[in-house]
């Protein structure tokens, strides 16, 4: 087998993807990437509700 071929074998000891990784969710991670991202979020809540509001008036 030559080296190009060898790439693209797959170890199936390294397939498993974080098997042996923590499964545990840990919500403090997820609360700072929203706290992180907040004026996106809150960008993404508002414009639309400002275009809905002005449409609605006129």
């Amino acid at each position: 087998m030559d080296n190009k071929e060898e790439k693209y074998i797959i170890d199936s000891s390294r397939s498993n993807l974080g098997a042996g990784q923590d499964d545990e969710i840990n919500l403090y991670d997820y609360w700072k990437v929203l706290v992180k991202r907040k004026k996106i979020l809150i960008g993404i809540f508002l414009v639309p509700l400002v275009i809905v509001t002005i449409e609605r008036n006129y």
